[in-house]
């Protein structure tokens, strides 16, 4: 990546595709993330830089990302980002290791074996005893080892995920101020970023109840894992347990699940 007066935009117009059609334009995203990866092979900011988009979108990098990511952090021209370059290469500073710190991903390798739909949807109503219509959507799905789950828990740390609740009378009722749907929703949608959107892990809705009187409705998730025995993940507390062995909830002696969707 020669370095000059000459402007990024201009720069990475090389990869801008000559024929119109998104076709011809995935063609030169897919050869300009491997040049990023050619660049970064040696070049600890290059290589930043390269980690930022494989995140991003982990098949193609397109040239307007780039350009607009590096306009962000203020540089125009490629003299300008050969000084910061030089300076990140010469210093201590460790932006992958920082960048991989704030946005941890799951290694894809721990995921080897899958499951049927079909196999999938009976263990699930076997286990939770619900037995209503239910369709997947994929036609197989890959299962979680179980000596993997406590290091997807603490990988998605769900507790520094950003969103709001407004909880109306369940006020004061979940520690920390945590919403069980939100959780399910902010996780099931974290899964997909990763491009692990067919891991065994889908919704759990439940009714609570406590000394043989419904309390209140409960949303978590759900894991299968590789020994097909099923996991809940719940996100009050950020905590997997077995579902034939649930733990005391708060006012909750017992759930009876009343669907479930993966």
């Amino acid at each position: 990546m020669a370095g000059n007066k000459l402007s990024i935009e201009k720069f990475f117009e090389e990869f801008k595709a000559r024929r119109p059609g998104s076709y011809y334009q995935s063609l030169q995203d897919k050869r300009l993330s491997k040049e990023m990866t050619k660049w970064g092979k040696d070049d600890k900011f290059l290589k930043f830089l390269d980690t930022v988009f494989k995140y991003k979108n982990n098949i193609a990098t397109n040239h307007k990302k780039v350009t607009g990511f590096l306009s962000a952090m203020g540089y125009a021209d490629l003299a300008q980002l050969k000084k910061m370059r030089a300076f990140a290469n010469e210093s201590p500073l460790d932006l992958v290791g920082m960048f991989n710190h704030l946005f941890p991903s799951l290694p894809h390798k721990w995921f080897t074996k899958f499951i049927p739909a079909a196999q999938l949807t009976k263990e699930l109503n076997r286990q939770t005893g619900w037995t209503g219509q239910n369709h997947p959507a994929l036609v197989s799905y890959r299962l979680v080892p179980d000596d993997k789950i406590q290091g997807l828990v603490d990988i998605c740390n769900s507790n520094e995920f950003r969103y709001l609740i407004t909880s109306g009378s369940m006020d004061g009722q979940f520690s920390g101020g945590r919403m069980c749907r939100g959780f399910t929703r902010m996780v099931l949608g974290w899964l997909p970023q990763l491009g692990l959107d067919d891991l065994a892990i889908g919704e759990i809705k439940a009714e609570r109840f406590f000394k043989g009187k419904s309390t209140f409705g409960h949303d978590f998730l759900f894991i299968l894992g590789e020994s097909k025995k099923l996991w809940y993940w719940d996100g009050i507390d950020d905590k997997f347990f077995l579902a034939a062995d649930p733990p005391a909830f708060n006012r909750c002696d017992k759930l009876n699940v009343f669907f479930w969707n993966v």
